[in-house]
């Protein structure tokens, strides 16, 4: 499905960016991986961070810090194009 919406490289990108979000064990441990370009939002957004799919597509994330639960908030265009 993720190919279907999103393109095929976006797609699989997706796939690995959920797999590595499955894999870590603490929230923190995201920032280290370079390839994420994991940071926090400002503005209407603030409060929650964002991981690169690619060039143009993103996720957004909510952490819950208190549940340390992590939530994939939305898949959007980095640029809103």
């Amino acid at each position: 499905m993720a190919t279907r919406r999103w393109g095929s490289v976006a797609g699989q990108k997706y796939i690995q960016r959920i797999a590595v979000l499955m894999a870590a064990e603490k929230f923190t441990d995201l920032f280290q991986i370079r390839a994420l370009r994991l940071h926090a939002l400002k503005g209407e957004r603030e409060g929650q961070y964002t991981i690169a799919i690619d060039e143009r597509w993103r996720l957004i994330l909510a952490y819950d810090e208190a549940e340390e639960t992590l939530f994939v908030e939305e898949v959007s265009r980095h640029y809103g194009d």
